[in-house]
């Protein structure tokens, strides 16, 4: 199989959140929904920004035969403002992908109607925050970040299909299309100390899917206690930025799905 240097990059991110598990078929756009959104600098001359960003992910969802792969591409609107103590920014993304393609192995495929289906989906984002501001830099104490997501496609067929079965042994599916993710985020941002144009940043998110139980099924011998304490979305950004250019990468993991995604954007 012919893997691209994106991916090998990846398996640095995706690693760090991957274990054994059941087959798990969740939605493709939790996780990479909570996107990073750019704000400027307490300091800046300017203290509000739209940003315009492609980007790329990759998601492994762990178990299973031959594991579970999505790869999708998104393009990303946000606009940000910034006071003096307070931020807020809202947002949109549109993503466009499909589940991998089926492995040429001789071993068993446990769900071979998983592979080969298109995904398609639209995100909207709010970001409200706090923090506190130095010379060169700003800390993001607390944001409250929120993802409404809607998702399309034969991916999304197959787990509706795939909830009317009545043997789901050793497998975890979510059969819904919308999603709320929600949680809190603390970030730290600076500027370059001999360059005012080129900017930083650290971000860590923590959160929940608040519709998640409605419409989640998994076999009743599955111990509660995995179930419960994979129910948390959490993820790390890394922001650059020079000029009016920047890149973010951002690995992540929810309920056994692990995910990075590398984004490109201007911002003015």
């Amino acid at each position: 199989m012919k893997i691209s240097i994106l991916k090998c990059f990846f398996i640095c991110g995706i690693s760090l959140y991957s274990c054994k598990g059941p087959s798990i078929f969740i939605p493709a756009l939790v996780g990479n929904d909570m996107s990073y959104i750019p704000k400027a600098l307490s300091s800046d001359s300017i203290h509000r920004k739209h940003s315009f960003s492609a980007n790329y992910s990759v998601s492994s969802m762990n178990g299973g035969s031959a594991g579970n792969g999505i790869e999708m591409g998104s393009f990303q609107y946000s606009f940000a403002k910034t006071y003096s103590h307070i931020n807020w920014a809202i947002g949109t993304a549109a993503f466009l992908g499909k589940t991998e393609s089926l492995p040429r192995t001789d071993k068993t495929i446990d769900f071979p109607e998983f592979y080969n289906k298109p995904v398609k989906g639209l995100t909207l984002r709010t970001s409200f925050g706090v923090h506190d501001s130095g010379e060169r830099a700003d800390f993001r104490i607390l944001s409250w970040e929120n993802a409404l997501s809607f998702e399309g496609g034969q991916y999304a067929s197959f787990r509706e299909n795939l909830s009317r079965q009545t043997d789901l042994s050793n497998t975890i599916l979510h059969s819904g299309r919308n999603t709320w993710t929600t949680g809190g985020a603390t970030e730290y941002s600076w500027r370059a100390k001999n360059n005012a144009t080129a900017h930083f940043g650290l971000r860590f998110f923590f959160g929940y899917v608040i519709n998640w139980k409605k419409n989640t099924f998994y076999a009743p011998l599955m111990e509660r206690e995995f179930i419960e304490r994979r129910k948390l979305a959490m993820d790390f950004t890394f922001y650059a930025k020079l000029n009016r250019f920047y890149g973010t990468y951002t690995s992540g993991s929810f309920f056994g799905a692990s995910f990075a995604k590398v984004g490109l954007g201007y911002a003015f």
